[in-house]
């Protein structure tokens, strides 16, 4: 049952924070897009939950982004609350990590 008309959009949906925070929303009867580049594990957290809209997509591959953002907008709207989670880390020491891997990280 949705509770309001308000619509949450999370990246980074599929692990971690941004998991978490769409189950919460989800719980609470938010209309929830979530965005994540594994279709897998999308499928696996969101399949079942007719509130979740999910969104395959590497935020890393602008022109994909570009049609799903427009694709969103053309469906909802409206994005009420932005939870720009998405996010990567790397485990070693600044001066020896390479340039992309660093801007990959920014």
């Amino acid at each position: 049952m949705v509770k309001n008309n308000q619509i949450v959009l999370i990246t980074g949906a599929t692990s971690g924070l941004g998991l978490d925070i769409a189950k919460h929303y989800l719980k609470l009867g938010y209309k929830t897009i979530v965005l994540g580049k594994n279709k897998k594990l999308l499928k696996k957290y969101y399949s079942k939950n007719k509130l979740a809209h999910p969104v395959c997509v590497d935020l890393k591959k602008l022109s994909l982004l570009t049609n799903h953002i427009l694709k969103i907008k053309k469906k909802f709207k409206k994005i009420d609350i932005l939870i720009n989670n998405a996010g990567i880390a790397t485990n070693s020491l600044l001066e020896s990590t390479k340039d992309n891997k660093i801007i990959d990280v920014i």
